[in-house]
């Protein structure tokens, strides 16, 4: 009997110690968790800070796009009424040079009409 008494109280004494170890266990990776819950929430905040940072960036880009366009519709515009202002630039220049044309050759008639002319007055 004394035998089964030393052996329950061993037992005993060995339950006691595996719940001690249970418990410092259980606190151990409670603190742990707590030390990785406050990580986490952290890296969250800061992957919160990047995704937002991010959509701002990308909400600039957009608007650089849209800026682009823009530019680029505006100088195709330019461009479009650079080419017909040297287009009607080189049509006043031809009906220019037809004109000067035509003002010599009526130059040229109106003199020869005025020798004609001369010419038959000394006849």
């Amino acid at each position: 009997r004394q035998g089964r008494q030393q052996a329950i109280q061993q037992l005993e004494a060995l339950l006691q110690k595996n719940d001690t170890f249970l418990s410092e266990e259980r606190s151990l990776r409670e603190e742990q968790y707590q030390v990785l819950g406050g990580r986490l929430s952290q890296v969250h905040g800061e992957v919160e800070d990047v995704r937002q940072r991010a959509q701002e960036a990308l909400g600039r880009c957009e608007e650089l796009r849209s800026l682009q366009e823009s530019l680029s519709q505006q100088k195709a515009e330019r461009q479009a009424e650079a080419s017909s202002v040297q287009l009607s630039l080189n049509e006043l220049s031809l009906r220019i040079e037809q004109l000067q044309q035509a003002f010599d050759a009526s130059g040229r008639t109106l003199q020869q009409k005025l020798m004609e002319l001369q010419q038959l007055v000394e006849d």
